[in-house]
């Protein structure tokens, strides 16, 4: 009985050593990265979900205000994420190597829901991402309203929302690629 008692104590000891560290974001996102490797979560691109019909009033890193146009002359992929959730953190080294194959024919409008953007600012320098990061001025469109992060889409030129995928998925593989080209 005590050894149970002791080994639970451990694990209790490691498990919330992690959490008051803010390390457990990290550690679960490394596991998660392990299941997107395996190619099983990868995002549905068959379904339609609709046109963007309102513009996006975003913010960049030094205060700018831009817009996501209802219509662009190039597709547009949104992602929608936070440095405190596992499943964001899981799946962004994939999307950073999207953006770095697929930029400038493709759009990426990072979206951070962090609510201190120093943070979300220096995570992504921390960690070598080179894509945009934006934060929300006003409140999403419905169309491109989600109850949980990370949740990814992507926006035609006409405006359709030719994609939506909530959770993290594995954005870096040829298929997708090939997605994104046929737009």
């Amino acid at each position: 009985m005590k050894k149970e008692i002791r080994e639970w104590l451990i694990i209790i000891a490691v498990f919330g050593g992690l959490y008051m560290t803010g390390l457990h974001t990290q550690v679960i996102a490394t596991f998660q990265r392990g299941v997107l490797a395996t190619g099983f979560i990868t995002p549905n691109t068959s379904e339609k979900h609709g046109f963007l019909q309102d513009h996006v009033y975003l913010e960049d890193i030094d205060g700018n205000t831009i817009t996501i146009p209802v219509g662009s002359t190039k597709p547009t992929f949104i992602n929608i994420w936070a440095t405190w959730c596992p499943p964001c953190v899981a799946e962004m080294p994939n999307i950073d190597a999207l953006y770095e194959e697929m930029s400038p024919q493709v759009e990426f409008i990072m979206i951070s829901r962090d609510k201190d953007r120093n943070k979300a600012i220096e995570w992504v320098e921390k960690n070598g991402y080179d894509f945009p990061i934006y934060f929300l001025k006003y409140r999403l469109p419905e169309t491109l309203q989600s109850q949980s992060i990370p949740t990814s889409f992507v926006i035609a030129p006409t405006g359709e929302i030719v994609m939506k995928h909530v959770g993290m998925s594995n954005y870096d593989t040829q298929e997708f690629r090939d997605f994104l080209k046929s737009i």
